[in-house]
């Protein structure tokens, strides 16, 4: 298990640990701090924010009892959906608590990590993470790059914490209808710059996945093109726009005012930039890949033979 700071540098590593269902990282986490392993509780201090997921809910009584203030996402509870505050809460716990999950990607670079280790190995096992972890720190960038305007991205972040989602509102008090329409229709819809974009969607994870989005739901890899977007429009209020995108995962993420998921940002990705964008992109669309390799299965031979023929072929 590692303990990281909000930068990604390893603060500490434990472990291994048995792989069972009792060695869950909630009984980790109270084993670590209970038995004051590596001197964690020397380097400490009370209310020091300790940024988990929900796999530590059983836990968090000892990290309080301990001083600790605790934030965690909040759970579903029977709801189909997080409220507002709950959802904007746990956007924030994820915006830091990302990088754990970096560091822990970093470890598996090492190919010697990445793969199934040997029993004959575990009495070094504990030393070898350790040298890892701290070549990491001595070498590798930090985790968290800071941009142009990350202080006005935390500043909106803070600003809509408390903010009710207005649009969720209006969509459970009224029924709306909708048509199918083009995206070319769309010609109100502003045109924005990735930085733009970046600052609504508080991050650069949702727009890494946006071109693959839009790909996959409009089954073409050349967006340059028309192309057939899933769009329709609110018959009532055409400032209202809805696209039909299947997510990832089962959409609980409630009400949140504090950025966008995946799906939505790949919309405001294509309709606010990419189809106003002509500059040759930097990343060749996936289906384009193919055109640069060479297929050997295209060329059938023209003679059926065996092992034990022996012809002799000529080029003319």
């Amino acid at each position: 298990m590692l303990i990281t700071s909000t930068t990604g540098y390893i603060l500490a590593v434990y472990g291994p640990y048995l792989s069972d269902s009792a060695n869950n990282d909630a009984a980790i986490q109270k084993d670590i701090l209970i038995h004051n392993k590596g001197n964690v509780l020397h380097w400490i201090n009370e209310h020091d924010i300790i940024v988990v997921d929900r796999g530590f809910r059983d836990s968090t009584g000892v990290m309080r009892a301990l001083g600790l203030d605790v934030c965690m996402p909040n759970f579903l509870k029977g709801r189909r959906r997080l409220d507002a505050l709950e959802a904007n809460r746990s956007r924030f716990i994820s915006k830091i608590r990302w990088v754990v999950e970096s560091a822990n990607g970093r470890i598996k670079h090492f190919q010697w990590f990445n793969q199934t280790i040997q029993n004959s190995t575990l009495p070094k096992l504990s030393d070898y993470l350790q040298i890892a972890c701290a070549l990491i720190n001595a070498y590798r960038a930090p985790a968290v790059s800071s941009f142009t305007h990350d202080d006005e991205i935390g500043a909106q972040m803070l600003a809509c914490l408390h903010e009710p989602n207005t649009l969720r509102i209006r969509l459970n008090n009224e029924t709306l209808q909708w048509t199918h329409a083009d995206a070319l229709d769309i010609v109100d819809f502003p045109n924005l710059t990735i930085d733009h974009i970046r600052q609504i969607t508080v991050g650069i994870f949702q727009l890494k996945q946006a071109r693959s989005y839009v790909e996959e739901h409009c089954s073409t890899t050349n967006l340059a093109n028309k192309i057939d977007f899933p769009l329709q429009i609110c018959n009532s209020d055409r400032q209202l726009i809805r696209i039909r995108f299947q997510s990832l995962h089962i959409s609980r993420k409630g009400d949140r005012k504090v950025g966008v998921c995946s799906h939505r940002a790949a919309t405001i990705w294509y309709l606010a930039f990419q189809r106003h964008s002509n500059e040759a992109a930097k990343i060749f669309p996936s289906g384009e890949y193919l055109q640069i390799l060479d297929d050997s299965d295209s060329i059938d031979d023209f003679v059926e033979s065996s092992d034990e023929d022996d012809f002799l072929y000529s080029l003319t």
